[in-house]
């Protein structure tokens, strides 16, 4: 069973449910400990990578351009309906 179907049939029997995630928190930080629960689940092997050692990519943009090398007019309120300064 998957985590999720887990988690399901704990909300149909309206037990206390715990999420898909935690449980799959338990399960790999047991399998760091050599346990064999990662086997029970519907695919047996470790689903995630760490991609330890490799800068994070996500959220950078490119050409970016820092608030304070904006032009100076920019404090200033005024401007047309188009967005152009006056």
């Amino acid at each position: 069973m998957s985590p999720e179907q887990v988690t399901g049939i704990m909300r149909r029997k309206a037990e206390e449910t715990i999420s898909p995630e935690r449980i799959n928190q338990h399960i790999y930080a047991d399998y760091d400990h050599g346990g064999t629960l990662y086997q029970h689940l519907r695919q047996s092997r470790k689903k995630r990578r760490r991609r330890l050692g490799r800068r994070d990519h996500r959220g950078i943009i490119p050409k970016r351009v820092s608030i304070d090398e904006r032009p100076a007019g920019i404090d200033s309120k005024a401007t047309t309906e188009t967005g152009k300064m006056i």
